[in-house]
């Protein structure tokens, strides 16, 4: 799920069907995508963007149920759908269709449309499940005016799903496994040790590589600069995520002005760290993704969590809150208020 943090324009369902893509973050192949729209005093605004593959016999009402229900609890009143593929069509899976609009009435939610098209790429053609007779082909969603917005708001499109999951692909193997020794040594010379400097030393780490991350850092072209990091930088860097109060402290960066140089500082840990410890970077590169706005780079960040680290806690509950849709807003109080008592026990005597 996305929520999305731009004003965009659609003139008609090829505009819809466009825009899929970069909404997304990936082009989506056999799914239902949904764009809801919550009323917010005189003027409406986009709710959130929910994606889910097409189901499999017997998983069409479970499914149509789930999406409505995440849909109308976090306040969305109105909704445009999208599937795509599914079969040759014109309009496949129409008996799905079906189950999905009247889940929605039930919840109370307004089908605005539903349109089909084989895939969101330019040139394909659409059609409207409402309207048999209204069709059009897929504008270049690159020259629309909703690109522009969308590129200001920072979101990237991928080809597929797996082209964005591989920009968490881990660094070579054999530079994996010397950080891998290198934290087991530095774990094993801290361990059993009482160090009441642990917390600061480790903290003044991740503050350093914050700064690495800055928006300053780009080159001539405009574009990132990632530092270039020794492994035992990025060994010291891991086993510091490992700290409980560090951690606790990281959770509050999502919150604040510094949330963008975090998600690039995240996203460099979870391709540099091996795994169990990769699950920590991973874990706060999805707070930070889901809190931006970015629900598939989230998702696929708790998948990478997942596999490091598959009885990690947080990784574990964050997984079930987004599965249940949960609102950004209500993601940002739960990590304050955390925060909070994070502070307090540190406070303690």
């Amino acid at each position: 799920m996305t929520h999305l943090h731009a004003t965009i324009t659609l003139a008609d369902e090829g505009d819809f069907v466009a825009a899929v893509p970069t909404l997304l973050g990936f082009h989506p192949v056999d799914s239902i995508t949904m764009l809801t729209v919550v009323d917010d005093g005189p003027r409406c605004r986009i709710g959130q963007l929910m994606r889910s593959d097409l189901p499999e016999p017997g998983d069409e009402l479970p499914l149509a149920r789930y999406l409505s229900q995440a849909c109308a609890q976090n306040g969305g009143r109105r909704v445009f759908v999208l599937v795509t593929g599914g079969g040759p069509g014109p309009l496949p899976r129409s008996p799905f269709v079906d189950l999905v609009r009247a889940a929605f009435e039930e919840e109370g939610v307004a089908v605005e449309r539903v349109v089909w098209a084989q895939s969101a790429k330019v040139g394909e053609k659409w059609w409207c499940y409402d309207d048999p007779e209204r069709s059009g082909d897929v504008p270049d969603p690159d020259s629309a005016p909703v690109a522009a917005a969308l590129a200001v708001a920072g979101l990237v499109k991928y080809p597929t799903r797996e082209a964005l999951a591989a920009t968490l692909a881990p660094d070579p193997p054999d530079a994996i496994r010397r950080r891998a020794v290198l934290i087991h040594a530095l774990a094993q010379d801290h361990a059993g040790k009482c160090d009441p400097e642990a917390f600061s030393r480790d903290w003044t780490l991740v503050e350093a590589a914050l700064e690495d991350f800055a928006p300053s850092t780009v080159d001539s072209s405009g574009r990132a600069v990632e530092p270039r990091w020794d492994d035992e930088r990025i060994a010291a860097l891991a086993l510091a995520l490992c700290h409980s109060d560090v951690r606790s402290e990281c959770l509050k960066i999502a919150l604040s002005a510094r949330a963008p140089a975090a998600v690039r500082l995240w996203t460099r840990l979870t391709r540099s760290t091996p795994a169990p410890e990769r699950a920590q970077p991973a874990v706060l590169l999805a707070i930070g993704a889901y809190l931006g706005g970015d629900g598939p780079l989230a998702q696929i960040a708790l998948d990478v969590a997942m596999e490091a680290n598959p009885g990690h806690s947080l990784a574990v509950l964050l997984r079930a809150a987004i599965g249940h849709a949960i609102a950004p807003t209500e993601l940002r109080e739960i990590i304050t208020r955390a925060g909070q008592h994070a502070t307090r026990t540190r406070a303690a005597p």
